[in-house]
C-alpha cells in the first residue's frame, strides 16, 4: 500500500484543510498527523492533529491555520511535509530504587526505564461505518 500523503488543500480565510492518504491503517486506529505547509514567499502553516480511522475510510481531512506575516498566494505551489502514525502510549518509572520525595527535582543524569504500561490507542466508541471522523479537544470523536 502506499504511503500517507495529501491529496489536496483547500484554503478558507487563514485556515487550510488537507486530504491525508491513509489506506495503511485499520479501522478504529488512533492516528496522529503532524507537519507542515509552506511557500517560498514565507507563508507557513503547522499541522498538528488526532484523527480515529473509520471503517472504509481512505483518507482524513485535518486543518491548519497559517501563522506567518505572509499570506499563502495563488500562483505558487504549496509544499506539504506530513507524518502519519499510530499513537502509543507508555508509561515509565524511574530507573533504580532510590525512594522519590514528593515534589523533588529530577538531578542530571536522571532515568525513566523501567516500563509500567504500554498501549496502543484504539476508539472503542467510533462509529465503524465509512465517513471522515473528527477528533475534539476532549479526546471524543464525532462524525463530520
Amino acid at each position: 500500500m502506499p504511503e500517507p500523503y495529501v491529496t489536496s488543500v483547500t484554503i478558507t480565510g487563514n485556515q487550510l484543510t488537507f486530504d491525508v492518504q491513509i489506506d495503511d491503517f485499520e479501522p478504529n486506529t488512533v492516528i496522529e498527523v503532524v507537519g507542515q505547509a509552506t511557500q517560498s514567499g514565507g507563508a507557513f502553516a503547522p499541522i498538528s492533529e488526532i484523527k480515529t480511522v473509520l471503517k472504509g475510510e481512505s483518507y482524513v481531512e485535518v486543518t491548519a491555520i497559517n501563522m506567518g506575516d505572509s499570506p499563502f498566494k495563488r500562483d505558487q505551489d504549496i509544499t506539504v511535509f506530513v507524518r502519519v502514525s499510530r499513537v502509543w502510549v507508555t508509561v515509565l518509572g524511574p530507573q533504580g530504587k532510590e525512594p522519590a520525595v514528593d515534589g523533588q527535582d529530577a538531578p542530571d543524569g536522571m532515568t525513566w526505564s523501567q516500563i509500567r504500561k504500554t498501549a496502543e490507542l484504539k476508539d472503542k466508541n467510533s462509529s465503524t461505518q465509512g465517513g471522515k471522523s473528527q477528533q475534539q479537544a476532549d479526546g471524543t470523536t464525532s462524525a463530520a
